[in-house]
């Protein structure tokens, strides 16, 4: 049985397909509170690195909008954004930030997909290898530590620092407002900014989801985009896991609606 007109539209804001916030809002918001999360942070003497919606304008439009939830970023001698001054800017993905191209090939599946299959698998498209292509201009990028980053993260280390800045962290999330969030090896961190206490409806195909901003966000518990497993299974097993997960909300929501107008 297919939905109705008024069914429908609660299906959309459950599922936050249609973001009640907007680019301007964003910029505003996001300017104060990394102004305050600089102020009252001890970067030691290291850059402070801001993050978050790459493409405001775009990102607010989309119905599927994924947050990856990395670990932290490191490199330059002063304060920089990710944004602005690394991933929109055109130029080649080099070996040394090939994890850029992974995340540009997963972000393109779960872009495509609406509880089908993804688009095939073609990690030789030459806009893969470009910094700026149009699939980092979809995403939201959020890294738990915002300063005294490392090449090599200590986990533990991530974790205390999500603790320490969970208030800032979850404000940044909410004003981002994602409909899926992917975790590189981050799923114990967002726990804690969230004080969740333990994962909520987990189970054996690493997702689970939570309420944020009125409606649900999906949490993939995924590996770092700079694992080094090969790129074909990475690619396929988040595709896979990610349409379970949204089936199964399709599902679940499906319930729920139906259920409430009988």
């Amino acid at each position: 049985m297919s939905l109705t007109k008024k069914q429908n539209e609660e299906y959309i804001r459950r599922s936050g397909m249609r973001s009640t916030l907007t680019a301007e809002h964003y910029r505003e918001e996001i300017g104060i509170l990394f102004k305050e999360w600089k102020a009252k942070a001890d970067t030691q003497g290291t850059p402070f690195v801001t993050d978050g919606v790459m493409d405001p304008e775009k990102w607010f439009r989309q119905a599927t909008r994924p947050l990856f939830l990395l670990k932290e970023a490191y490199g330059e001698e002063s304060d920089w954004d990710l944004a602005t001054d690394h991933v929109l800017l055109d130029r080649p993905i080099t070996k040394d930030y090939k994890m850029w191209k992974r995340v540009s090939l997963w972000s393109a599946g779960m872009l495509s997909s609406d509880y089908k299959l993804p688009h095939r698998y073609n990690p030789g498209n030459a806009e893969f290898s470009e910094f700026g292509n149009k699939h980092l201009h979809q995403i939201a990028v959020v890294n738990i530590k915002k300063y005294c980053g490392k090449k090599t993260s200590d986990n533990s280390e991530i974790e205390q620092f999500a603790i320490k800045d969970k208030h800032f962290l979850q404000r940044e999330i909410e004003l981002c407002d994602p409909t899926v969030i992917v975790c590189g090896y981050t799923a114990n961190a967002l726990l804690q900014v969230f004080d969740f206490g333990k994962r909520q409806s987990w189970n054996d195909e690493y997702y689970y989801h939570f309420e944020l901003n009125g409606h649900e966000v999906l949490v993939l518990d995924y590996y770092h985009p700079a694992n080094q497993y090969p790129e074909i299974m990475n690619y396929f097993t988040l595709m896979h896991i990610y349409d379970l997960a949204k089936m199964d909300q399709y599902r679940r929501l499906y319930d729920v609606i139906c259920n409430k107008n009988r």
